[in-house]
Parts: structure tokens; sequence; C-alpha cells
């Protein structure tokens, strides 16, 4: 229904177009859909396995309109698709009293026992989506980090990661909030889960996927990473369909801070000239089939170095002025490769053009 009135929208893929709705700007509608979600039996952020159910990227959201019009890119198993502006959300669940639950937010109050059911009320703030994850057999550390309360839920099974996990968040929060800018939520929650993946990252909630090899080591890296996604992705928002290396390489920069290991940064690019670091996701999904080592190569080993090229370019101090400067104009906006180079050049008083050029960083005209 919009603003009350029923309409019926057309599907296409994984495009929905609702008639009769005109959105402009400084303009308000009320939008309600009932719909059904099937969550399927897979290991991943939207399924279900044993006693854990993975709820990412769940519901529809509004699609972006920018100068492009309407995005529709269509999703990708391989890496991100996402776009999203950030929005308000105010959500109600109702599950079994035994579950324990992490989501994006916090909970409102003291869940509702009604009926043999728990009604949980939950609300976040600028937030570009809400991720839960559930599972009964979950435990919980939790520690105040100035007033941010970091949560750690993890199944028995990983107990012994646990505290390395939590330490892992707690310091990579401080290191960020540091090098990068203040978190601006009253919460992060780490959850242990199993996917295809490393880790996942959420609006206040990261998804770290244990695997039987895991490792301390492995752990606390993969932790590092998607908390840095709170700012590259939840704060700084991008288009990942058509700049990907905007948040993961951002990401993967930080991550190797926050091991130390920034000066082991020395992956090189593809051969192939036709993969660019600013390429968008089509590139590296051609003919149907996903380049998945080229799409690591550039975006996860060969972005970071660049941006570690650039702090030994324009100096250390000049980088994270840079950093902190181009947090604070594009904080809950949308970014692009444009304006992070435009914001370094300001900065850094240098051109930097032939850097990135060099870099295989292209701007379209």
């Amino acid at each position: 229904m919009v603003d009350g009135k029923s309409v019926t929208p057309t599907i296409k893929t994984t495009a929905m177009v609702i008639p009769n709705l005109q959105l402009r700007p400084h303009s308000n509608h009320r939008v309600t859909m009932n719909f059904e979600l099937s969550i399927p039996n897979v290991e991943d952020r939207l399924g279900w396995s044993k006693t854990t159910v993975s709820l990412g990227n769940w519901f529809p959201i509004l699609a972006v309109y920018d100068q492009e019009g309407w995005n529709l890119d269509p999703y990708v198993s391989m890496g991100e698709s996402f776009y999203s502006l950030t929005g308000r959300f105010l959500v109600t669940f109702t599950t079994s009293p035994k579950q324990v639950i992490a989501t994006t937010g916090t909970e409102v109050g003291q869940p509702i026992i009604r009926q043999g059911k728990a009604i949980h009320t939950y609300q976040a703030n600028q937030v570009r989506d809400f991720a839960m994850e559930l599972d009964s057999t979950y435990r919980k550390i939790s520690q105040k980090v100035g007033s941010i309360n970091v949560q750690t839920f993890y199944q028995p099974a990983y107990s012994k990661f646990a505290t390395d996990m939590q330490r892992a968040a707690i310091q990579s929060l401080q290191l960020f909030q540091q090098k990068i800018g203040p978190y601006p939520w009253p919460e992060l929650d780490v959850v242990t889960m199993k996917g295809s993946f490393g880790g996942m990252e959420y609006p206040q909630l990261v998804m770290i996927s244990m695997r039987k090899k895991s490792t301390v080591a492995r752990i606390r890296t993969v932790v590092a990473h998607e908390v840095a996604h709170q700012w590259f992705y939840g704060q700084i928002g991008n288009n990942q369909y058509d700049d990907p290396w905007l948040d993961e390489s951002f990401a993967s920069y930080y991550e190797s801070m926050f091991d130390q290991k920034l000066n082991e940064l020395n992956a090189k690019p593809v051969a192939d000239s036709r993969f660019h670091l600013s390429s968008p996701m089509s590139v590296f999904t051609q003919n149907g089939k996903q380049l998945d080592r080229i799409y690591v190569q550039m975006i996860y080993k060969y972005g970071p170095r660049t941006l570690h090229d650039l702090e030994k370019k324009i100096g250390s101090e000049t980088f994270e002025k840079g950093i902190k400067t181009y947090f604070q104009q594009k904080q809950f906006d949308i970014t692009t490769t444009s304006d992070f180079i435009q914001i370094m050049e300001q900065i850094s008083h240098q051109n930097l053009d032939t850097f990135f050029r060099q870099h295989r960083v292209f701007i379209e005209s």
C-alpha cells in the first residue's frame, strides 16, 4: 500500500517497481508491504544451519536514486553488490524466548512474553541495513569501551576463541577511532557463524565465519577487517557494485594496520591491464563467470598496497589528516573515487593524477 491505497507492484529479477509513487525531495510517503521469506538451509549470510539463523539482506530496501538514475545493479555472490542510504529502523521481532539474538541497533526495553513467544523491539539510527543473528546456544561476553557496549556472541564449540575475538573487536575499535573518526553507535556485536566467507559486515553487527582450521591470528584479522567496515561502508557509504575498492580495499588497509603489517603490502596488480583498481563488479563477472582470483588480487591485495603507497608518497601525517577529513566530509553520505582523490589532493597540496593512474585508479569523465 502507498499512503493507504492498494497498488500492484511489478517485479523483475531483484527490482520491485511500485506504481503511483514519486519520491520528490523533502516529501514523505508511507509504503506498507507484507512479504514472506523462506530462509534457505545454507551456511551463509542469509540462511540457517543447525541452531544458527543468519538474517543478512533479508528484506526489501529502497533503491538509490543518484546522478545515474535508479541503481538496479544485479546481485553478485562474490564480494558485495549493495548500495543503500542511511535510515532509521524500528524492528519488532517475535521468536522463542530461548533464542539469543544479536542485531543491528539496540533493544528497547525488555522483551514481552506473550503466548509462549518473546516479542523484542530494536531501534537503530543512521544505518544502511538491519541484520540479525540468532542461536539458542549463544554465550556472550560484554564490555564497555567508553559509551560503546562491545559484545561477542559465540557457540560453546568456539569458547576458546571468544576472549580473543572480543579483544580484537575492542582493540580495532579503539585504533580506528583514533586513526579515522568516532564510532557513532552505542553497540557493536561480533558473532560466530558459518559461511563460505571469512566474515561479513553489517551496521553494528559483524559475522565471523568459523572453520575447522580457524586460528586465533586469523580470527583476529577477520574481526579487524569487518570492524573497519563500520567506517568504510557503515559510515562512509559507496556503491559497492560500481566502486568495490572504496570499502574493501580500505578495510583491508586498516586490517593490515591493526596487524602491524603495512610494510608487507607489496602486492602487484594482475598482468591484464583491462582490470583496474577502480573497476566495477561487472568487470569481475564477465560472461556470467566470476573472476574470483582477479577480484581478490586487485581489491583485497593491490588496493591496500595502493593506499600504503599513497601514505608513503604524501607522508603518514598528511595521509591520516586526509582520511580524517574524508571521514568528516562523507560520514553517513555516499562517496566516489573522485571524492576521495579530490580530498587527498586538497590536504596534501599535490596533484595526484599521475599517482592514481599509475595505480590503475581512473575517474570516468
